[in-house]
C-alpha cells in the first residue's frame, strides 16, 4: 500500500545556495528484498539525515559480528531508504557526497569491507574497492569537502581515492586508530593515533604530496574525536573538554574549561560562531550544550533529564541551525543486567523542534550526518 509524507520546510534558504522547500514525496515499499518504505526515485534537492541502525545483538565493531544497515531519511524520520539493503551484512559509517546525491559506506558483503558508493534513492550501488591494490578491509571513508576524493582507513594506515575509486595511495605511515576530518580546501586530514599504552595524538598530513603527517602536540595525553570542515580551526576533546587548535598545532584554545563536567564530542554550529558539545554539568546528566567558539558561557540545547541516558552530538546542517545527534539509553532489566539502546535525534541548535526516531524495526541509531544538494 502506497503511502504519502509531507515534510514541511525545516530551513530558511541558506546564503548563495538552494531554498528547502516542503517536499510531497512518494513513498512505496521495496520490492520484496527487504521491507520498509523507500523514496522511488525521489533525489530532490533537500535537506536529509544519514545514520546507520541495527538490530540486537549490536555490534558497533568493524569484526564482521555486526548487521548494521546505513539509512537515509527526511529530518523528521519521515521517507526512510535503506540504502545498505543487505540484511546478510554488515554495513555502516556513511559519508554523503558534497552535492549530497551520494553516500559512500563500508560492508562486508564481499568477504571482507569494502568502500561503496550509492545514489540517495538507493539505486546505482558500487564497490569503489574491489580492485588488487585494496587487500585488507577497507573503512570509514570520509568524502572531502570538494566532493573529488575519499579518504579511508585501511590496515590501521590512512589511505586516499579518487572519487569514482582510482588512484588508491596510502597517505600516511602513522597508524590511524579513530576519527578522520578534511580541512576546507581539501588539501588535509587530521586523525588522532594511539601509542601504547594509553597517549592518543592528533597528526595532520599533506594529501597526495608524500609528506610526513605531522604531530599537532598540542599537550594533551589524550586527543580524540578530531574534526576540521567547514570551521577554520581543528576542533578535539581530551574526555574533559573541548579545544579548538590551528592546522600548524598553534593557537590551541581551551573552549569549555571545565574538566570536572566531561566535556567531549565537538560539532561546529552557526556558521563557526558556536560549538555544540556534550556535557554533565546538569547535574550529571550527559546532555547537549552549545558555546561560542571562543570561549564563554555555555546554554543547555536537550534536557533529557534521565541519569541512564546519553546525548551525543553527530554533525551540524549546513546552515548550522539544525543538530544530528545520538540519544543513548540503558536499561537495567529484572536480573539486574543492563540493554543498551539508542535513537537517532533532530534538534535545532535552540533546543526547539526535536524529534527522535530509528529505522524500521531497529534499535541502535548511531553515526547521524546530514545529506543536502549544494
Amino acid at each position: 500500500m502506497r503511502k504519502r509524507y509531507l515534510l514541511l520546510a525545516v530551513l530558511a534558504a541558506c546564503t548563495g545556495g538552494p531554498h528547502y522547500t516542503g517536499i510531497d514525496a512518494d513513498v512505496s515499499p521495496k520490492d520484496g528484498s527487504k521491507d520498509g518504505p523507500e523514496i522511488d526515485g525521489d533525489t530532490t534537492c533537500r535537506l536529509r539525515v544519514v545514520f546507520v541502525d541495527g538490530k540486537p545483538p549490536f555490534s558497533g565493531l568493524d569484526d564482521g559480528s555486526g548487521l548494521r544497515e546505513v539509512w537515509i531519511s527526511n529530518p523528521d524520520g519521515s521517507g526512510l531508504v535503506d540504502l545498505s539493503n543487505n540484511s546478510n551484512a554488515d554495513d555502516a559509517h556513511p559519508s554523503p557526497s558534497p552535492d549530497g546525491l551520494k553516500v559512500a559506506f563500508a560492508s562486508n558483503r564481499t568477504g571482507k569491507y569494502d568502500i561503496f558508493v550509492v545514489n540517495i534513492d538507493g539505486t546505482a550501488l558500487i564497490n569503489l574497492t574491489s580492485g588488487p591494490d585494496i587487500s585488507f578491509d577497507a573503512s570509514n571513508p570520509i568524502w572531502s569537502p570538494d566532493g573529488t576524493r575519499i579518504a579511508f582507513s585501511m590496515a590501521g594506515n590512512v589511505w586516499a581515492m579518487n572519487a569514482n575509486g582510482t588512484g588508491a595511495a596510502k597517505i600516511s605511515t602513522v597508524p590511524v586508530s579513530g576519527a578522520m576530518a578534511w580541512s576546507a580546501d581539501s588539501k588535509q586530514l587530521v586523525f588522532d593515533s594511539f601509542s601504547y599504552p594509553s597517549t592518543f595524538a592528533l597528526y595532520v598530513v599533506n594529501v597526495g604530496d608524500g609528506s610526513q603527517a605531522v604531530k599537532l602536540n598540542s599537550g594533551n595525553p589524550r586527543e580524540i574525536d578530531a574534526s576540521w570542515a567547514p570551521f577554520s580551526k581543528i576542533t578535539f576533546d581530551n574526555s574533559s573538554d573541548v579545544f579548538t587548535i590551528n592546522g600548524n598545532g598553534g593557537g590551541i584554545v581551551n573552549i569549555t574549561q571545565s574538566a570536572i563536567f566531561q566535556n567531549r564530542g565537538a560539532v561546529v554550529v552557526s556558521n563557526g560562531n558556536a560549538i555544540v558539545f556534550s556535557s554533565t554539568r546538569d547535574n550529571g546528566y550527559i546532555e547537549l550544550w552549545s558555546i561560542p567558539s571562543s570561549g564563554g558561557t555555555a546554554v543547555q540545547v536537550t534536557h533529557n533529564a534521565i541519569s541512564l541516558n546519553s546525548d551525543n552530538a553527530n554533525a551540524a546542517s549546513p546552515d548550522g541551525t539544525l543538530l544530528a545527534f545520538v540519544r543513548r539509553k540503558q536499561t537495567v532489566q529484572s536480573d539486574n543486567s543492563v540493554t543498551f539502546t539508542s535513537q537517532l535525534g533532530v534538534v535545532g541548535v535552540d533546543g526547539s523542534g526535536l524529534h527522535l526516531f530509528n529505522a524500521t524495526d531497529s534499535s541502535n541509531a548511531v553515526e547521524a550526518k546530514f545529506s543536502v544538494c549544494r
